[in-house]
Formats: structure tokens, C-alpha cells, sequence
């Protein structure tokens, strides 16, 4: 499935940054098979030290890829669509969307019969950590396979029922900040009876992490 694969990332952000490192990480795609876009693309130069393709261009990066992963903000998703919508293949493309609060029925009538997979990863994809949920129609549940497969290489996956995905958001995505302000409370704690700042932080982190 790796081997010429081409995937776009349309959203260079936290968590677009996050899935196009852990997918390099994970040796099986090729950096120049990569695309992530965003406006700023100065903002994305350390992808491009990595050899994988960055620019503003998000019609060209669709078109160039098979797997079109959606990771900008709800606020700009219709415009995103909209701008694509005329270069989605049915035959070629799977359309990927992490965007919060946009269902599969809002996505449809930009895409046609492009399969359309959502997923709620979460950025620990950066060092194949994530806790990646996923749904679908029942149309698609070949791409949905397919999807799948992909994040499997990036953390652990779980289907569900598309009404659970913005609950996915707040326990999985929206986890990691949880978990990272118990990490400090603990680390805190630790510093007020009587450890070292940096001691404090090992010890509440390697207890966690147990």
C-alpha cells in the first residue's frame, strides 16, 4: 500500500505537522510522496528539510495525491471544499476529514462519489503513539479499510459509529492536553515537597508513562 503512495495533507498545523512526521517516521513513505500545504508555507520549511513537498497550492497537492487528509480548522472547511471540490476523482481519491463538527453528509455534496473516511487522530501520530478513531458510510467501507491500515502505522484505531466523533475529539484528541495538565499538577506537587523542578518532572512523567 506504502510503497507509491501519495498522500496531501491539506493544513500544515499542529496536527498536519504531526501525521507528516510520524508518517516519514515510520519508514515506509517516501518524503517526497508527502505534500502538506498551508498559506504560510515559510511555516512549513522544516518539512522541507525533510525532503517532503510543502506549498499554499491546495488544488495541485490534491492533484497529485490519492489520499487527501483534512486536517484545517471547522472555520475553514467549506472554503477548502470548495476550492477542491472540481479536482476530486471519484476513481482516484480518498477523502480524509479530522475536521471537527463537518459530518460526512456536509462533506458529500463537495465531493460527489469520492469515498469520504472521518478520523479523529490525535498528535501523538508524531511518534506513532495515536489513538486514531474512524468512521464511515457503508459505501465506503473498502476506503475505510484502507484508512485504517494507514493510521494503524501510526498508533492504535478504533471504527465507530460517525454520531461518537466529537466525542472521540474530547477524549482522544483533546486527551493529550488533558493528560500533559495532570503531568504538570503532578510535576508541581512534586516541587512543593521538595524536589528539584526538572527531578519533579522525570519522576511525575516516568510514573505515567508506567
Amino acid at each position: 500500500m506504502t510503497d507509491n503512495l501519495r498522500i496531501a495533507i491539506l493544513g500544515g498545523g499542529n496536527l498536519g505537522n504531526s501525521l507528516a512526521s510520524g508518517l516519514l517516521q515510520t519508514g515506509k513513505f517516501r518524503a517526497e510522496n508527502l505534500i502538506v500545504t498551508r498559506r504560510k508555507v515559510q511555516l512549513l520549511n522544516h518539512l522541507q528539510e525533510q525532503n517532503i513537498q510543502v506549498t499554499s497550492d491546495n488544488r495541485k497537492a490534491v492533484e497529485e495525491s490519492r489520499l487527501v487528509l483534512i486536517t484545517v480548522k471547522p472555520h475553514q472547511m467549506q472554503a477548502l471544499l470548495t476550492e477542491i471540490q472540481d479536482v476530486l476523482v471519484p476513481a482516484k481519491h480518498i477523502l480524509v476529514s479530522s475536521v471537527t463538527g463537518f459530518s460526512i453528509n456536509q462533506i458529500r455534496p463537495f465531493c460527489g462519489k469520492v469515498p469520504v473516511v472521518r478520523i479523529m487522530p490525535n498528535t501523538a501520530a508524531a511518534i506513532g503513539e495515536s489513538m486514531t478513531c474512524l468512521a464511515a458510510q457503508e459505501d465506503d467501507k473498502e476506503a475505510l479499510k484502507e484508512v485504517q491500515t494507514l493510521f494503524n502505522l501510526l498508533g492504535k484505531t478504533l471504527v465507530i459509529g460517525e454520531e461518537l466523533m466529537e466525542a472521540s475529539t474530547v477524549l482522544g484528541a483533546c486527551g493529550v492536553a488533558f493528560a500533559l495538565r495532570f503531568l504538570r499538577a503532578m510535576t508541581q506537587g512534586g516541587i512543593e515537597i521538595g524536589f528539584p523542578s526538572e527531578t519533579a518532572q522525570f519522576i511525575a512523567a516516568q510514573t505515567l508513562r508506567g
